[in-house]
């Protein structure tokens, strides 16, 4: 299940919380009052379980005091700066949050490590 995008967020990683989206024959796990947090940047506070259909990760998160499960594949990670030894010369994968060598960021990056 760890290579379910949005499995591998820890604590203290800090996302841009995104909209559950309807899985069919399953609940959308959404609350219309965690429409307020959309699009928000929030740090993950700890993996609250994980949704037993879809194998997807459900964390908590301190804008909202920990008050909903937040679906990690919904998530964006917040970009980091890359090391400063290496600053010039990679990218960060914006799915699996390696950091990829020799690799120039742009629309069009593949990453090595995930193939996305």
């Amino acid at each position: 299940m760890d290579t379910i995008v949005g499995n591998s967020y820890k604590t203290g990683d800090e996302v841009i919380l995104g909209k559950h989206q309807a899985i069919p024959n399953w609940s959308s796990n959404w609350n219309s009052d965690m429409e307020q947090y959309v699009g928000k940047k929030a740090t993950i506070t700890k993996l609250s379980m994980v949704e037993p259909v879809t194998g997807y990760h459900l964390y908590l998160v301190d804008i909202d005091v920990g008050a909903w499960h937040w679906r990690g594949v919904n998530m964006t990670p917040v970009q980091v700066s890359a090391p400063a030894a290496v600053k010039h010369d990679g990218a960060f994968c914006t799915r699996c949050k390696n950091y990829v060598q020799y690799a120039e960021p742009s629309p069009t990056f593949r990453c090595w490590s995930c193939r996305h």
